[in-house]
């Protein structure tokens, strides 16, 4: 046999290797199988792992990692607490974003969730106001066809503030107002006579449907002498606690406006009570504001013209379509030098009105081209409207008379939108309709208190 050792051959029947001396009984000893290690050699192995260098090979000869720093077992536990290597930090990373992407994806989800429920309660919201508001309408549009007048508003011709009866304010139960002529003030009580209306524009501290029913503004009448239906010397002309039940104020849909018509005045304070009331306040059973009253024509109702003329031949017998306007200007001809205070123009004409509910009762007015911006004019500040359906100033309206043929617009109304130096302003006068229209003329003329029913 030959030496496992040395590689020399051993003679027969020797007990150890004539030339290294290893010992013959060790190497007839069995051997592992290639690769097979025993459970010492595997623990021995593993520990090896961890304390051999890296590149060398361990027991079972396989090549280690070269990743594998050589750490032994102690770093390799601290190593647990340090950084991930590169492959399983983009793992991480890969984590982390899906985790970031769910928390994104939940984030937008209650987002949407929000904006939907946003919206819904919107729309409820704006579809519940409309549709109170729609039945408000229908109410007010049958209060027009004569069923109860509890909520008709009139759109008054000539509506002007009454002087020094604006920016008031009151506790509820309390009362502010003007002196009236007769107790030492301005303001004539006789300017209130048969076709007038009285309107107040107020805020209440209440709100809501509560006092869409509810009647919480009036107007107290204060006496130095007799007057009818009267507790001591003062008493309500409409509202809660009016003396006379039957007398019903119009209110609009939320009750921010409120009208008395001269028929209210005599009901409650007889046809006299211009010669009784000193003061006229205005009151409501909460704390109250009220920013102007004023004073109008109703509908079917004109002023007596004195003086009357043709104000330039230039509007006789002319004719347009709906919104056509036709006119003159001032380098043409025009002249305004008597329209002055306490005077008024008429337009006389006629109208193509459609035979329907909702058509314009506002349908004819003028139309001024101005040299100098005006505000009230909106966006097209040197071209606007004085009077009619299209008017930017709220509430300025023209006198018509009941067939709707004729509609008078006073200075004071031009002098409400334009300003009180309007008359230099003006550089072009032109008419115009909301239907098919001819005018046959318009007229200038003076005009007083006297007021005349134009249609039974």
């Amino acid at each position: 046999m030959y030496c496992k050792k040395c590689g020399r051959q051993i003679p027969n029947g020797a007990a150890t290797c004539p030339n290294c001396g290893a010992s013959v009984a060790e190497m007839l000893q069995p051997t592992a199988q290639p690769g097979a290690q025993t459970g010492n050699q595997q623990e021995q192995a593993e520990h090896n792992w961890f304390d051999a260098g890296a590149g060398k090979e361990s027991i079972t000869g396989a090549k280690k990692p070269t990743q594998n720093k050589g750490w032994s077992n102690d770093e390799f536990y601290n190593r647990q607490n340090q950084p991930a290597p590169a492959a399983q930090q983009e793992n991480l990373s890969v984590s982390n974003l899906n985790k970031k992407g769910w928390i994104a994806l939940i984030a937008a989800f209650l987002v949407v969730i929000i904006v939907i429920g946003v919206i819904i309660y919107n729309v409820a919201y704006k579809s519940a106001t409309k549709k109170y508001i729609s039945e408000a309408n229908e109410k007010e549009a049958a209060n027009n066809q004569g069923a109860d007048k509890t909520l008709q508003l009139y759109a008054l011709g000539n509506e002007q503030p009454i002087p020094g009866f604006s920016n008031l304010a009151g506790n509820g139960g309390t009362s502010q107002g003007i002196v009236t002529k007769l107790g030492g003030g301005t303001f004539d009580l006789n300017k209130i006579v048969e076709g007038t209306v009285v309107t107040i524009y107020y805020e209440t501290s209440g709100t809501g449907e509560t006092y869409v029913a509810d009647d919480n503004m009036w107007l107290v009448a204060i006496s130095n002498g007799e007057v009818k239906n009267l507790k001591g010397d003062e008493i309500n002309v409409g509202g809660k606690n009016c003396t006379v039940p039957s007398v019903k104020l119009r209110y609009n849909t939320y009750h921010t406006k409120v009208q008395i018509t001269y028929d209210d005045f005599v009901t409650c304070l007889g046809k006299n009570f211009a010669e009784t009331v000193t003061a006229l306040e205005c009151c409501s059973d909460v704390n109250w504001k009220v920013s102007k009253v004023t004073l109008g024509l109703m509908p079917g109702y004109q002023y007596v013209v004195t003086d009357e003329k043709v104000l330039d031949p230039a509007f006789n017998e002319i004719v347009g379509a709906g919104w056509a306007q036709r006119g003159i200007s001032k380098n043409e001809g025009l002249d305004l030098s008597d329209f002055v205070p306490g005077t008024l123009l008429t337009i006389n004409y006629e109208e193509v009105i459609p035979d329907e509910s909702g058509a314009i009762t506002d349908n004819m007015w003028f139309v001024v081209f101005s040299n100098e911006d005006i505000p009230a004019f909106g966006d097209n500040p040197t071209w606007g409207r004085i009077t009619g359906s299209q008017c930017l100033t709220e509430g300025v309206h023209g006198c018509y008379n009941g067939t709707r043929t004729s509609v008078q617009v006073t200075y004071e109304q031009f002098a409400q939108i334009m300003g009180g130096d309007f008359l230099k302003k003006i550089n072009t006068l032109q008419v115009e309709g909301a239907y098919d229209w001819c005018v046959h003329s318009v007229t200038i003329g003076n005009y007083s208190n006297d007021i005349r029913k134009t249609v039974d």
